[in-house]
């Protein structure tokens, strides 16, 4: 299951900062190309199951600084057996 996401971040560089950080241990995650000066971080989430793209998008919604996350696109395959 990926989805590609869009977090909405306070203006507070130091909060940037330290969301880029945290973002970089997730191994879901993948920040896409950003500009220092832009509130706005696209990412990817990479999951096996709809189970962990709630969590990875909770714990993004609940980063220190982050006001928003919008879903931008979801797409998920049937497991085939």
């Amino acid at each position: 299951m990926i989805a590609s996401v869009v977090a909405t971040l306070d203006q507070d560089p130091a909060q940037r900062t330290q969301f880029l950080a945290n973002v970089t241990n997730r191994a879901e995650l993948e920040v896409g190309e950003t500009n220092s000066d832009s509130s706005r971080i696209p990412m990817t989430i990479d999951v096996k199951n709809r189970h962990q793209m709630e969590d990875s998008t909770e714990w993004l919604r609940t980063q220190p600084g982050v006001l928003m996350v919008d879903v931008v696109f979801v797409h998920f395959e049937e497991e085939t057996r």
